[in-house]
């Protein structure tokens, strides 16, 4: 009896030891499949057109001239379907660069946008939503919003360092955006954000940084440190020789804190005659309607009118303009259909709230993409568990 007892205890020791090998060689078999996937894939994920690639690698460093010369030799009746997506999203770029904003279609760069996430490559992702953000610039605020959130989000993301002057690009458009919409504090916040991201050359970021704080301090700031900030802004832009951004500066500073009517309408009359800011004739408008002056008044309406198709906004300043000179010409009837097509504008597009719209939206991402982050940290914790525990049933 004691020797089968023996037999069945070596029979059941040897078999828990090929059940271990058993499991050991499964669990290699799986690795190695797994291994050898990856590999392919990888292999698969790669661009094939040299110059493609040459260009691709230049774009990752900086935005140059030699870019569109490697992008001009890619041959794309031979490109495969990988290489397309890449030539394509080097395209959007570019135009996005050169300020053509509605060149590619938001169809497209969404679809580019889509391409880049399923294949985890976050930093061309971040550039895609930076391009569907720069599509609905001035065009709507909330959805510009909402791509800069998300290029933010895939930038963060990245294994690479967004170029120079993205990451301040993003936190400054989300700062004007909020600013736009009143939400001042947000803004204020914004423009710090882009703070160290901004290289002291970097003259455009600095000139907008500068602006953004401007435009969103308090009534209560005092003079001299409102004149500091608006001095800083105005050597940015005159080294930028940008006279349209010097004037927009100078007629906030002016009207806000200097208190200088006259000197800002003056600035105003300038930049909407000079310029193509034509709706700086809105403080010209307002000046003159202040005054009772009709006939001047409407002569700056009709430079406001070559913008109101730019911008919703200024559609609605340019009815309300209208309808306040017909009002002080006492023909109110015509004063009334000016105000109710604004009515009925706005409640066409359903606009019940539209100084909350930017900040909404900032906040929803925030706190979107703080959930996945939280789903992220558990979904690791619980990969290194099933680690854990496979180890030990290894080792047992």
């Amino acid at each position: 009896m004691l020797r089968i007892h023996k037999i069945n205890e070596l029979q059941v020791m040897k078999m828990s030891t090929i059940t271990c090998y058993y499991y050991l060689i499964v669990i290699s078999l799986f690795f190695c499949l797994f291994i050898s996937v990856s590999c392919q894939r990888k292999e698969a994920n790669v661009i094939n057109d040299p110059n493609l690639e040459q260009a691709l690698t230049r774009y990752s460093h900086m935005l140059d001239d030699s870019i569109m010369y490697y992008m001009n030799l890619v041959d794309t009746t031979y490109l495969n379907e990988y290489d397309r997506k890449y030539y394509d999203i080097l395209g959007c770029i570019i135009a996005r660069e050169k300020n053509n904003r509605r060149s590619q279609s938001i169809t497209k760069i969404d679809s580019l946008l889509a391409f880049c996430i399923r294949n985890n490559d976050y930093y061309y992702a971040g550039e895609m939503a930076h391009t569907g953000s720069d599509y609905y610039h001035y065009k709507d605020k909330t959805k510009m919003t909402q791509y800069l959130k998300q290029a933010e989000h895939y930038y963060f993301l990245s294994e690479m360092n967004p170029r120079i002057g993205i990451m301040p690009q993003l936190y400054l458009r989300i700062s004007f955006s909020l600013s736009r919409d009143k939400m001042h504090d947000d803004a204020i916040e914004y423009a710090y954000k882009a703070l160290p991201y901004i290289i002291k050359d970097d003259k455009y970021n600095n000139m907008e940084f500068n602006r953004m704080l401007l435009f969103n301090m308090p009534d209560t700031t005092s003079i001299d440190t409102a004149t500091r900030i608006f001095n800083k802004a105005v050597f940015y832009a005159k080294q930028l020789r940008d006279s349209c951004m010097l004037y927009d500066i100078e007629i906030f500073y002016e009207g806000r804190f200097a208190k200088n009517e006259d000197r800002q309408m003056e600035v105003a009359k300038k930049s909407c005659t000079t310029t193509r800011i034509n709706h700086h004739a809105e403080y010209v408008i307002e000046y003159y309607l202040n005054r009772h002056q009709i006939d001047s008044a409407k002569k700056y309406l009709s430079i406001l009118a070559l913008d109101t198709a730019k911008s919703i906004g200024i559609k609605d300043n340019y009815l309300e303009y209208e309808a306040r000179i017909w009002h002080e010409k006492r023909n109110y009837a015509v004063a009334y259909d000016k105000l109710y097509s604004l009515y009925q504008s706005v409640k066409q597009r359903n606009d019940t709230t539209p100084l909350a719209g930017t900040y909404l939206t900032v906040k929803h991402y925030d706190e979107m993409y703080e959930q996945e982050r939280e789903l992220q940290e558990k979904a690791k914790i619980k990969i290194h568990k099933i680690i854990l525990i496979t180890l030990l049933v290894i080792l047992s």
